[in-house]
């Protein structure tokens, strides 16, 4: 391959790295102020990302492009300008909009993942606990000594502890 060829590649590779960088930065700031910051924005985000609102605004943000580019072909007089630069403003609204909304359908994608992420987790972990109880108690009982000889031991101490009290009861009574 051309060295050329291969530095235009490493330069794309490492723009779209950086740049990959910053939008995520910025889509976590813009995260943190709707959400902390401007309870206003995050209501707007929450009415543009209702079905209809969207479609609205879709359709009005395609509108708006659509003047725009047709403006862009007439533009041999001061009338295409000023119409480009009246289209702008209400173009970049829709626009902001749209984001918004947008930003609200993949914080819930990602709510509704973390959710069943958090299920498939419990799920596994409330499987293996008992388990790891057992595991536990194996452990704690020796490596030596199976468990039916604890537990035999155990009852042999508590039967000679019953019989010791009532022993002790049995003289309180004569």
């Amino acid at each position: 391959m051309d060295p050329l060829i291969l530095l235009i590649l490493g330069f794309l590779i490492f723009g779209g790295a950086i740049g990959l960088f910053f939008v995520l930065i910025v889509g976590a700031l813009l995260i943190y102020n709707v959400k902390n910051i401007y309870p206003l924005m995050r209501t707007i985000a929450l009415w543009a990302a209702e079905f209809r609102n969207f479609i609205s605004v879709l359709a009005l943000e395609a509108l708006l492009l659509f003047l725009m580019v047709s403006s862009f072909v007439a533009i041999r007089n001061v009338i295409g300008i000023l119409v480009i630069l009246l289209l702008l403003l209400p173009l970049m609204v829709a626009g902001i909009l749209l984001g918004l909304a947008l930003l609200v359908y993949v914080l819930g994608i990602i709510g509704w993942l973390y959710r069943l992420w958090r299920t498939i987790i419990t799920g596994l972990w409330i499987g293996f606990l008992p388990q790891l109880k057992k595991i536990q108690l194996k452990h704690d009982v020796g490596k030596d000594k199976d468990l039916n000889i604890k537990l035999n031991e155990v009852r042999g101490k508590l039967s000679d502890e019953v019989e010791r009290a009532r022993a002790i009861i049995s003289k309180r009574r004569k």
